[in-house]
């Protein structure tokens, strides 16, 4: 029996379209790593699928030193996905929800 496995990935992203690429391209097992900074006004769509063996995982560089302000946002969705050491700060969504899980962008999941 033979099985095939691409290697798990860490993605370095130092800007909004870095990630929205990383997402976009992530694979079960790969950790999407944010550079530790401000991140103001981004609206991060985390949709991916991952396996129960391998998530895929979007993280700070380092706990609580990757902090999204202003309007920044956190939408999940997708199946194992996990999330780590992001710090909302000072945010200003009017009535809209800073993280939210959801099935599309009209429907909310858990």
């Amino acid at each position: 029996m033979c099985f095939a496995f691409a290697k798990a990935q860490t993605i370095p992203v130092n800007d909004d379209s870095q990630l929205s690429e990383a997402i976009k391209k992530a694979q079960p097992g790969d950790t999407i790593v944010m550079v530790n900074k401000e991140w103001k006004d981004v609206d991060i769509k985390f949709k991916a699928i991952g396996t129960s063996e391998r998530p895929i995982v979007l993280k700070s560089q380092t706990a609580g030193s990757v902090k999204l302000t202003g309007t920044s946002t956190l939408r999940i969705g997708g199946d194992y996905l996990e999330v780590h050491g992001l710090w909302f700060e000072n945010g200003n969504v009017g009535k809209n929800n800073v993280v939210r899980f959801e099935a599309d962008s009209d429907t909310p999941s858990n």
